[in-house]
């Protein structure tokens, strides 16, 4: 019988999620292992009846059914979802692994996000004079994004600025809303030439894809006038490329 190994997360980073999953999924193949996944989709948006509902998928997998669990931390948007997991398979001394987030008793994997933002904002200040500079955040509470803001803060410091402004993301709605530009356009000094920018590029892309689209149409006339031609006679030629039917007096003497 394979090793069984148990996976939790959020799914709202469902990009995040599909690319960790599919990773570990290619290793357990070649290993021998099922995997098995329990996702959430508990968001500070809904109700809180709603997301107490979700967690109780958390609770469908029994402890001693497995032989490892992996969390990805990093994708919890609430302290209930990790303590869920941990208060069970802990107490059933289930080997168990975080990702992104430390957690007491147990393995993490974490990437190096302050090295990353401080570098990346020390390199717009100092080679493209950055003065103003807004940060995007993520879900509050979160870690990641706890550290990714400390190392912005203190990149700032260290050359004599402060945090231009800040907008917070509640929940993945948000990313998808036109609230961020209306907040870019009333905070910003770039918003006119961001949206102009926009508009120059949409405005090109309509203007080609309506000559591909005007090229495309033309062509398929071309065709089925051919077609009609050949096929069914001047009647239907006369429809398609005058617009009208014209009615074909035939001799019936010949």
């Amino acid at each position: 019988m394979n090793n069984r190994i148990a996976i939790f997360a959020n799914g709202f980073s469902n990009e995040f999620v599909e690319h960790i999953v599919t990773g570990l999924w290619k290793k357990a193949k070649e290993d021998g292992v099922d995997l098995f996944a329990f996702v959430t989709y508990c968001s500070p948006g809904d109700h809180e009846l709603q997301n107490k509902c979700q967690l109780n998928i958390f609770h469908l997998p029994d402890p001693k059914e497995f032989d490892g669990a992996i969390l990805l931390t990093n994708t919890y948007n609430f302290p209930d979802e990790q303590e869920r997991v941990c208060a069970r398979f802990q107490r059933a001394g289930v080997p168990m692994l975080s990702l992104e987030v430390d957690v007491p008793n147990m393995s993490c994997i974490k990437s190096e996000n302050y090295k990353g933002v401080r570098d990346l904002a020390n390199h717009l200040i100092e080679h493209h004079d950055a003065k103003k500079i807004l940060f995007v955040n993520g879900v509050k509470e979160n870690v990641e994004n706890i550290t990714r803001r400390q190392a912005l803060i203190d990149a700032l410091e260290e050359h004599g600025l402060k945090l231009f402004d800040e907008f917070e993301l509640c929940d993945l709605a948000d990313y998808r809303s036109c609230l961020l530009f209306e907040f870019i356009d009333l905070r910003s000094s770039l918003a006119l030439e961001f949206i102009d920018l926009r508009s120059c590029f949409l405005l090109q892309l309509i203007d080609l894809r309506s000559c591909l689209i005007g090229e495309f149409l033309n062509c398929v006339c071309k065709l089925l006038a051919s077609l009609c031609q050949l096929f069914i006679g001047d009647a239907l030629v006369g429809l398609l490329q005058g617009g009208h039917f014209r009615a074909v007096q035939r001799d019936r003497e010949s």
